[in-house]
């Protein structure tokens, strides 16, 4: 097996990163009393391995490696080294397993402050002086140092080095690409450090207490600049200090090329104390902005919303009213300000509005809308449809304030009322009878018409004469043929009863629809009519009324087709069920899902048609919510569709009540799709994620798990015996190297089909990487393990694999392990591994057996 570049640059840049890094901290900081540890090594370490989320043992060995050989040179005793080069890699990878368990992968975003302060703290003081303290009593003795002054040195310098590395590591990327696109910017960034550089130079190289005066001008940075601009700054100020300290130009702090420990701690706290003060800074200006940008929508969706709104006290008190609700009590906003809510209801609905205040705090939800009856500043009513919620306090968990909304819904309730009265006037007219009555005698050929019929035409009692034929003079041209054929019907005497509507005109020239409604009382020789009465009754109104029924019940005909195009056009499926659960509705994807035509699924009970089954325990899902026992709110469910001719689909479903205004339960209608295409993705993903792309087999990480569940007892075949065989290939790489990859994969592949006939059926044979594979023989007795061990290798060196002509043989050598109940997975692998080596070194094609009693065993293949 060859390894990656990728792989090899994962190891070799932040190696020789590490030694340079160590290198410089030993070169600045190498005491009299005892070398100081790894500063600026140990803190980029951290930084690069935690932007990279490298996982497993890289960061581990990176720094034991690197550590190690940079100790020796600076002169540390090779003992000392090892145990300090060991502990160096601990730090780093306890560190960065730590900071992943509390802040979660890669480096804390800038944006994040809290983030910030806890990773400086962390990983520049917390987790690494822990080590330092648990380390440097077992190092110092082996390299004859003082105990104490050791601790102090390496506490201060890997204050020190974090503080100076960090900062800038964590913030300089992004800092850097924010700067790109902004020139004014980069002008201040520039100003900022080349202030802070001179500052820095002036302070160390005149005074006695350098940090007071650094960190004063780090703390105005922070004042006025963003928080990654400060962290860079206060990182360029700890570097100028190195410099200028290692070649002792810092009065008072002379130490042979070093930097006293003294110095270093106080420019240490000297750089962090800024670094967190624009940590807070920033962080309260984030809160400031969320709370102001808060504020602003609230405001302006509260003045500019049509429903009045208003803010209460807990007592019920008005603190903030917006101006439509203003407008609806006819009051100024000012004078709704400090008033009781209460004092603007009819004292009649006065307990509803409180019994709703007490009903948001008690449920802790929003109060059902009821309509009550608020007075105006002019003393008139108006109807007003309110609804009211709690605001609770997150310490306290009590109610602080009441949100009420107040929809005017006076035009609709007057238009409500003026209809119920107009329903009172036609029932009052009905029982009144008031009627025109005529009376046709055709034997004295006279007429008789009542006062309330020509009261109804608009002529006066004394104003028509009483011919028989006068009421067709009145008829409306349109519906002459209308009455004539009528009262040619009734002469012919085919009708005994009789009724017509037309129009007749009123004395003031407007047309009277009447309804005629008459008997034929006495006929003569051959059936004709002699004597007829009846009545005519103005149905002006209800025509009226009809016509508008009509345009009503044409506009929501023309919304029904709508809505049944637009439900037949929707992507999902779509079922409606009346109240007894029948079908009443169903959409095209509906009838496709389901196998079952509309037609013939009308009036069916909804199980005989959209029956599914939940997804996990494949138990039948309530149809209805009647049958579910639902109050009201809607049902989701993943569940699984079967059809008549047994094909199966996964769907997610819907299911909604249909409910009246006074809630009563109407039917259900239940929305669901077709997910069967995200299943089948699903379980391609879960057996990608458990098997080797190239040959199917399992991957080491299933292989693992069933490893484990025989190893801890769930898979409970221990009664017979388990076995593990480690399979290494034996002159795979000569056939990667003169036939090249794309030959030894598809050799891979041949030889993890071979090995999959020489097992049985319950045995899992996975593949490990490269040219190594594993079987799990599981209820298998220890020779039956070596006999299958032995056909593989037979198998495999009986293979002929031709590839452009020419025929390549490979073998195999195999270790033999048991699987013993309570052992470590790690440990039967190790144990199999040691007997594939053994086997190897054997002379390869052989099968060893590797016993924890020290006995292997050598089988010949």
């Amino acid at each position: 097996m060859t390894t990656s570049p990728r792989r090899s640059r994962e190891w070799t840049r932040p190696w020789v990163g590490y030694v340079l890094a160590a290198c410089v901290s030993l070169w600045f900081g190498s005491g009299a009393d005892a070398p100081i540890g790894i500063w600026f090594a140990n803190a980029l370490a951290l930084v690069h391995f935690g932007r990279s989320e490298a996982r497993g043992a890289l960061p581990f060995v990176t720094v034991l490696t690197a550590a190690f050989p940079v100790l020796l040179i600076a002169g540390v005793p090779p003992l000392a080294s090892a145990v300090l080069a060991f502990a160096h890699a601990a730090q780093v990878s306890a560190s960065l397993w730590m900071l992943r368990v509390w802040l979660g992968p890669g480096l804390p975003p800038i944006h994040s402050p809290e983030c910030q302060i806890q990773y400086f703290v962390l990983a520049a003081l917390g987790i690494p002086l822990a080590f330092v303290l648990a380390s440097v009593p077992l190092v110092a003795p082996l390299a004859g140092w003082d105990i104490s002054a050791t601790i102090h040195e390496f506490i201060t310098g890997q204050l020190f080095g974090s503080a100076v590395v960090m900062p800038a590591a964590v913030t300089g990327p992004p800092l850097l690409a924010r700067l790109r696109a902004q020139r004014a910017g980069r002008l201040a960034f520039g100003e900022a450090v080349a202030g802070l550089a001179f500052a820095t130079c002036v302070a160390l190289t005149t005074l006695d207490y350098p940090a007071a005066l650094i960190c004063l001008c780090l703390l105005v940075v922070a004042f006025v600049r963003p928080l990654d601009e400060t962290a860079v700054i206060a990182s360029v100020s700890g570097a100028i200090a190195v410099v200028l300290a290692f070649f002792e130009l810092v009065p008072g702090f002379e130490g042979g090329g070093t930097i006293s420990p003294v110095l270093r701690s106080s420019l240490a706290f000297g750089i962090v104390l800024p670094i967190f003060f624009a940590i807070v800074r920033e962080r309260a200006a984030l809160d400031r902005l969320a709370r102001d940008e808060s504020e602003a929508v609230f405001r302006r969706s509260m003045e500019d919303s049509a429903i009045g709104m208003a803010i209460l006290d807990i007592g019920g008190r008005i603190q903030k009213a917006n101006q439509a609700l203003a407008d609806m009590l006819g009051h100024p906003i000012e004078d709704l300000q400090g008033r009781m809510l209460t004092d603007f209801v009819h004292q009649d609905d006065r307990a509803h509005a409180f019994e709703q205040g007490r009903q948001a705090i008690r449920d802790r939800r929003t109060s059902a809308r009821v309509e009550k009856r608020y007075l105006r500043k002019d003393g008139s009513l108006v109807w007003g449809q309110g609804s009211i919620s709690a605001v609770f306090d997150r310490a306290t968990n009590r109610a602080t304030h009441l949100i009420c909304h107040i929809e005017n819904v006076d035009d609709r309730r007057c238009a409500m009322e003026a209809v119920a009265e107009a329903e009172n006037r036609w029932n009052f007219a009905l029982s009144s009878a008031r009627q025109g009555v005529w009376d046709i005698d055709l034997r004295r050929n006279r007429a008789y018409h009542s006062a309330i019929w020509k009261e109804m035409l608009g002529y006066a009692e004394t104003e028509l004469d009483d011919a028989p034929d006068l009421w067709l003079q009145l008829v409306h041209p349109d519906d002459l043929d209308i009455a004539q054929g009528l009262d040619r019907a009734n002469r012919e005497g085919t009708n005994a009863y009789f009724e017509a509507e037309f129009r007749m005109r009123h004395k003031d020239g407007h047309w009277v629809w009447v309804l005629d409604r008459g008997r034929i009382l006495e006929r003569g020789p051959g059936g004709s009519i002699l004597r007829a009465i009846g009545t005519h009754t103005d149905i002006t109104r209800q025509k009226e009324a009809q016509e508008r029924l009509a345009e009503t019940a044409r506009a929501l005909q023309a919304e029904k087709d709508r809505l049944r195009v637009m439900l037949r056009s929707i992507g999902d499926a779509v079922i409606c069920t009346d109240a007894e659960g029948r079908v009443a509705f169903m959409n095209p994807v509906a009838e496709t899902l389901t196998g079952h035509r509309l037609e013939t699924a009308i009036g069916v009970p909804l199980a005989g048609v959209h029956a599914p089954l939940d997804e996990d325990t494949r138990e039948p899902i309530a149809s209805t919510f009647r049958d579910a026992g639902a109050e009201g709110d809607a049902v989701q469910h993943r569940a699984m569709l079967v059809r008549q001719d047994g094909t199966r689909s996964f769907i997610r479903q819907v299911a909604s009540p249909i409910l009246s205004s006074e809630g009563e339960y109407e039917g259900t209608v239940i929305v669901f799709q077709d997910m069967s295409d995200a299943r089948a993705v699903q379980r391609q993903l879960a057996h990608a994620a458990s098997h080797d792309s190239l040959t199917g087999l399992a991957n080491r990480s299933r292989f693992m798990e069933a490893l484990q569940d025989l190893t801890q007892g769930r898979d409970d075949v221990f009664g017979e015996g388990n076995h593990m065989l480690f399979i290494d290939l034996d002159r795979f790489k000569l056939v990667n190297d003169t036939a090249g990859h794309v030959a030894g994969d598809a050799l891979l592949k041949r030889i993890a089909a071979t090995m999959q006939d020489c097992i049985r059926s319950s045995d899992i044979l996975a593949r490990l990487g490269g040219d190594e594979f594993a079987v799990i023989l599981r209820g298998c007795r220890s020779r039956e393990a070596e006999a299958i061990a032995r056909l593989i290798v037979q198998a495999i060196g009986g293979l002929a694999f031709e590839w452009e002509g020419r025929v390549h043989r490979v073998g195999a050598s195999i270790g033999i392990a048991a699987v013993v109940a309570g052992r470590d997975p790690a440990d039967v692998v190790a144990d199999a591994d040691k007997g594939c080596y053994a086997a190897k070194a054997k002379g390869r094609g052989m099968v060893c057996a590797h016993r924890r009693a020290g006995d292997t065993a050598q089988l010949s293949a």
